[in-house]
C-alpha cells in the first residue's frame, strides 16, 4: 500500500539520498551530482517553513517519491519532483504531479511553475505544463533549463 504524506525530519536521510539517484538515473556524472548536492536536499528548516510544502510517497517505510512546492507571492513553484529510478513509470510522478495542482489550488493560487530538467520535460508537458521558454541553470553556467507553466482554471 502506497501512502502520500507530508515529509517529516525523520524522513531525510532516506529522501534526499533518493533524490539524488533519481537524479543520476539520467546519466549525469559524479561531479554534476555533487555540484546539484545543495540545490536538491531538502532541509529540516523547509519542512518547517509554512511557504514550504514537501511530500512523499511511501511503500511501508520505505520513500518511493518525493515533492516539493515553494510558495513565492501568488505562484506555486515546483522546485523538486523525484522518483525512485526501480519505480519510475508506475504513475508515482504523476500521483505527486497531481497533489501539487490540487495544494496549488487550495491554497487560492492559479499558476505553478516549473524549471524542468530536460529530461522530465516531456513528463510534464504531458501533465498539461506548457513551455514558456528556457532558464539559466541555478548550478551550471551556460545551462539552460525548459521553464513551464500549469495555468490552474
Amino acid at each position: 500500500m502506497q501512502a502520500l504524506r507530508p515529509l517529516a525530519d525523520s524522513d531525510l536521510d532516506t529522501i534526499n539520498p533518493l533524490i539524488l539517484r533519481s537524479k543520476a538515473h539520467w546519466g549525469y556524472d559524479a561531479a554534476f551530482i555533487d555540484a546539484c548536492r545543495d540545490v536538491l536536499t531538502i532541509t529540516s528548516a523547509e519542512l518547517i517553513n509554512p511557504s514550504i510544502h514537501c511530500w512523499g510517497v511511501f511503500e511501508a517505510a520505505r520513500p518511493m517519491a518525493v515533492l516539493q512546492l515553494i510558495r513565492e507571492d501568488n505562484t506555486m513553484v515546483l522546485d523538486k519532483l523525484f522518483v525512485e529510478p526501480d519505480a519510475l513509470g508506475r504513475g508515482l510522478g504523476r500521483r505527486l504531479y497531481d497533489h501539487a495542482l490540487a495544494l496549488t489550488r487550495s491554497a487560492g493560487i492559479d499558476r505553478l511553475e516549473i524549471d524542468a530538467d530536460p529530461y522530465a520535460a516531456d513528463f510534464y508537458a504531458h501533465c498539461g505544463a506548457v513551455q514558456n521558454g528556457m532558464v539559466a541553470s541555478t548550478v551550471t553556467p551556460g545551462r539552460q533549463l525548459p521553464f513551464f507553466v500549469h495555468t490552474i482554471v
